[in-house]
């Protein structure tokens, strides 16, 4: 038997572009992380937004946009706070930092 990476080394795997909507545009980096991230207040909501059984939207991001991600959810999170409301009406899961609202970041 041949080594794993010879025998599919002459696969053709396509290239995933970063999926992040930021500034107007769509981003050209290569993404290369798996995200999935809770809709906050919108889980439950049937408006078209693509969301798993979860109420989580997932996309594919490389690693800048991923970080700007972070920053967004962060703030959210920090307002949600200052509210005194730490957690999604929709499902009334925790948000009370950033690990409670992106559930996965994995690598493509």
């Amino acid at each position: 038997m041949t080594d794993f990476d010879e025998l599919i080394g002459h696969l053709d795997w396509p290239v995933c572009q970063c999926e992040m909507e930021s500034c107007g545009g769509q981003c050209a980096n290569e993404a290369t992380l798996n995200t999935e991230f809770h809709a906050i207040d919108h889980c439950n909501a049937a408006d078209g937004d693509p969301l798993n059984q979860d109420g989580n939207r997932q996309l594919a991001l490389c690693v800048p946009c991923y970080e700007t991600l972070r920053q967004i959810i962060a703030s959210h999170v920090i307002a949600l706070g200052r509210f005194g409301r730490p957690h999604c009406i929709g499902c009334g899961a925790p948000v009370r930092c950033v690990k409670d609202v992106i559930r996965k970041a994995d690598q493509l």
